[in-house]
């Protein structure tokens, strides 16, 4: 119940620290200070129904601003998501194992201080209009810019991730880097904790390297049980699966101690 003194609530704003209620009984806004949910007897004001109010202090309905703003950023993203690789209207074209991308100069100006770098200074790619990497591999490169026009990673191999990430650390993608660490540790499951442990420990990038090797290992940890009787795990040799399974008897000893169980 929003307030005692008011019956059959039909309409609800709150501006400013004044909430406003309009009764469907008596056709009357009332207004409280402090807390919408008050004993306090609220004061009949001049209006004759909430966004009267809010009209006449923002020019407009919250609720109908938000849902214009809610509208018009959904179709300014689906836009730039469109904007991607749309031939009639990139002005560069980047060129990866001979295919090519077509993209914005201003748009990844805008979102990459590698490109901002890039098409602000002297550098030779700043007057090409096609531009050729031969650093990493179609498929990655391609969602990398991708990504930028839409803050989404539509990758799903390990692999690419990882590469991904190393793409992102090289050129110095912050948010990038974050999205893909949360991407890749998504990935892991009971099937492929084994195989990918492997791949991240041959990874070259030591900070995310340790944090993925902690992750692997804490997940690895709390299924144990399951994960020694995968595939993967059988195809290990016998030195790493003997280290495996008495690190994770240590953990689940080391638990059980802190848990006070055995006490």
């Amino acid at each position: 119940m929003v307030n005692a003194n008011v019956k059959k609530v039909s309409d609800i704003a709150v501006i400013d620290y004044k909430n406003f209620v309009k009764s469907s009984e008596d056709g009357l806004v009332y207004c409280t200070f402090g807390s919408l949910i008050s004993s306090k007897k609220p004061v009949v004001c001049e209006y004759t129904n909430a966004f009267d109010i809010s009209n006449s202090l923002m020019g407009q309905s919250p609720i109908s601003m938000t849902r214009q703003f809610i509208n018009e950023e959904f179709h300014i993203l689906n836009e730039l998501e469109t904007a991607f690789n749309d031939k009639s209207t990139s002005d560069v074209t980047m060129v990866v194992e001979k295919q090519s991308i077509y993209v914005h100069k201003i748009i990844l100006k805008i979102r990459s201080t590698y490109f901002r770098t890039m098409f602000q200074t002297d550098w030779i790619e700043n007057k090409q209009s096609i531009i050729e990497n031969h650093n990493y591999k179609y498929v990655v490169y391609k969602k990398f810019l991708e990504y930028l026009y839409t803050g989404k990673i539509n990758l799903s191999s390990f692999e690419n991730l990882l590469d991904l990430l190393r793409l992102a650390d090289e050129f110095c993608e912050k948010n990038l880097q974050t999205d893909c660490i949360r991407k890749i540790k998504k990935t892991i499951n009971v099937s492929n904790v084994m195989r990918l442990f492997k791949i991240i420990n041959e990874m070259t990038v030591e900070h995310y390297k340790k944090e993925l090797m902690k992750y692997c290992f804490n997940f690895y940890f709390k299924n144990m049980t399951n994960v020694i009787r995968t595939e993967s795990f059988e195809e290990l040799d016998v030195e790493t699966k003997s280290m495996l399974i008495d690190k994770g008897k240590n953990f689940f000893l080391s638990e059980i101690g802190s848990s006070g169980y055995l006490e």
